[in-house]
């Protein structure tokens, strides 16, 4: 039987719509939102690909909103499974389980036809190459960067126009009261389609001028009761969380309106993202942060490389694996710790290894075939016995409270409880040799302060390299 609740206080306004029927069975909110950032994928058969008749989908709203329902109360239990009843009883199980859902979701559409952003171009030859200006976007997409000679890549696509959403919640308001902070908490921080928490497909309501910090600590002050909770708070194992505090927001210094410079056809709410997007990027690889500055690396250094990571993991393969360099650039890798820390960013995470014989080569001689450019190795780290470990890390655009139409990057920190557990032991793979070895992503303040991307953000990070991310936003 789905459990029974109360709500002492829900202290929320409804979106826009709250209607409750006469005869007190079910409660109907209704709110409108707009996609103001290109869709990545979404459609039937997931991947980059697209649903050309129903590009936003009931279904796919629907678990976005079991996710921040999830997000916003997870703290309230103290068992992965006193959780999962309660999400049963509010949003369903499968058939098998034989629990119907108390909510019922439609999306009315626009009428505006998409448009598409197509984030690579071609070259002079067969390759692709980044479109001009949406270097950061297509970092965020890199999981789909296009092979050289491929025929055709799959473009972004532009929703335009108001959709509307309308839900109705079957039994008494403390079940309403909890769709319609799932609901706000997805409008404020969520998206539609794929790789939302990168701010592809990021949706924005009603809510829009209401302050992201202030809606986190109304979220987290609920009373709400819950069958079998005694009002504590909890962390359950990797079940993520909203944080608990306004340190988990972070907002970029820059606002992006009509009347600012803009890109060709590109809005301020893409501007706002691509900006968030241009700030990962450098702060994990970008020239003068992330790396080695083309005009700092050593005299004899290849010109056409990329400088020395300021992060450790490269050095930390070279060491593991065997594969030495050039004497001066080591100096780049003194003092670093052995550690892995851009793994709490999200993982897979590809490692790949550019040169030839005179710059790299391995101790035992046996070296793979190498000409030019080619890859000298490929490194793959993962999580122990998994495949890929979801980011932390949430960017979108986030209108300003000041006014309409101008937009700032937003970063928002999920928590994880023990994430740390994860981290501890990570799985190295040598994708051409096959070897495995166990690293660790966990470290110390200490640690954390010799690594120059963490420690010339200003300001204390602990030892997160997601919170120095936050920092440098």
């Amino acid at each position: 039987m789905a459990a029974q609740q109360k709500s002492r206080r829900s202290g929320l306004p409804a979106p826009v719509q709250r209607v409750r029927d006469v005869n007190a069975t079910s409660t109907l909110i209704e709110t409108t939102f707009r996609v103001i950032t290109p869709l990545h994928g979404g459609g039937v058969s997931g991947g980059t690909g697209h649903d050309s008749v129903t590009p936003v989908r009931g279904a796919s709203i629907r678990g976005q909103l079991r996710f921040w329902w999830r997000a916003v109360f997870a703290h309230r239990f103290n068992t992965v499974e006193a959780l999962s009843r309660a999400e049963a009883g509010l949003w369903g199980t499968g058939a098998r389980e034989g629990c119907a859902s108390r909510v019922a979701q439609w999306v009315t559409a626009p009428t505006e036809l998409p448009t598409t952003v197509d984030l690579y171009e071609r070259g002079n030859n067969t390759s692709w190459r980044t479109t001009d200006g949406w270097e950061g976007v297509a970092y965020l997409a890199r999981a789909y960067v296009p092979k050289r000679g491929a025929p055709r890549v799959e473009p972004l696509i532009r929703l335009p126009g108001e959709y509307k959403i309308s839900l109705r919640i079957s039994g008494s308001s403390s079940w309403a009261d909890q769709v319609n902070c799932a609901l706000q908490a997805w409008l404020t921080f969520g998206g539609v389609g794929g790789r939302t928490r990168r701010g592809f497909g990021a949706v924005d309501g009603a809510l829009t001028h209401r302050r992201p910090t202030q809606l986190l600590s109304e979220l987290r002050s609920q009373e709400i009761d819950f069958e079998g909770t005694d009002g504590g708070s909890y962390a359950i194992p990797l079940v993520a969380q909203l944080p608990a505090t306004s340190a988990g927001i972070a907002f970029g210094r820059q606002e992006f309106g009509f009347g600012a410079p803009d890109m060709d056809g590109v809005t301020p709410a893409e501007r706002a993202w691509i900006e968030a997007a241009n700030k990962l990027r450098h702060f994990r690889q970008g020239e003068g942060m992330g790396r080695v500055s083309r005009r700092d690396k050593p005299r004899d250094a290849p010109p056409n490389r990329p400088g020395r990571s300021y992060w450790p993991e490269p050095d930390q393969i070279r060491s593991l694996r065997g594969l030495t360099s050039d004497p001066q650039s080591k100096r780049a890798s003194r003092g670093l710790p052995r550690k892995f820390p851009r793994a709490e960013f999200g993982m897979p995470i590809e490692f790949e290894f550019f040169g030839d014989r005179d710059v790299y080569y391995r101790v035992n001689n046996q070296t793979n075939t190498v000409r030019g450019d080619r890859v000298l190795d490929k490194h793959s780290l993962n999580p122990a016995g998994k495949d890929r470990m979801a980011s932390p890390l949430v960017l979108r655009p986030r209108q300003s409270s000041a006014q309409d139409g101008v937009y700032k990057a937003m970063a928002l920190q999920l928590h994880v409880p023990h994430l740390a557990d994860v981290l501890s032991g990570l799985q190295l793979t040598d994708s051409l040799s096959g070897s495995v070895d166990v690293v660790d992503a966990r470290l110390t303040p200490s640690e954390a302060d010799r690594i120059r991307p963490m420690n010339t953000v200003g300001g204390p990070v602990g030892n997160s390299a997601v919170a120095a991310f936050l920092k440098y936003l």
